[in-house]
């Protein structure tokens, strides 16, 4: 039996919101209102540049990103752009340009920590 892909809602609802910016919290990096609206909206273009592939094969899109997690990252360096595309990896740098030096060091910290 075949998934329905036509059902999966894309829209980041408020309670989502609270988890993301409760992990950012929990971490040590409280986020300003305007990162908050950067966040959302780089979310937003994420979502527009994705979800075409998403819905085209959502297999395969779920699979480049087990496979992501599982390569070295010496390999992923080389490897991401294709493998993530350039919609995500533009997505995490945009990520990490909302956050303030600090705010990008004690969230590395924190990452690191959970690994």
């Amino acid at each position: 039996m075949q998934s329905d892909d036509s059902q999966t809602d894309w829209t980041m609802d408020v309670q989502s919101w609270d988890e993301i910016r409760q992990m950012y919290e929990d971490a040590g990096v409280p986020l300003s209102a305007e990162q908050e609206a950067q966040y959302q909206q780089a979310n937003e273009r994420l979502r527009a540049r994705i979800e075409p592939e998403f819905r085209a094969d959502p297999i395969a899109f779920i699979l480049r990103f087990l496979v992501m997690a599982i390569l070295p990252k010496m390999i992923l360096d080389m490897v991401g752009k294709e493998l993530l595309g350039d919609a995500i990896l533009e997505h995490f740098i945009t990520m990490t340009q909302i956050l303030t030096p600090e705010q990008q060091e004690v969230w590395q910290r924190s990452f690191n920590r959970d690994r």
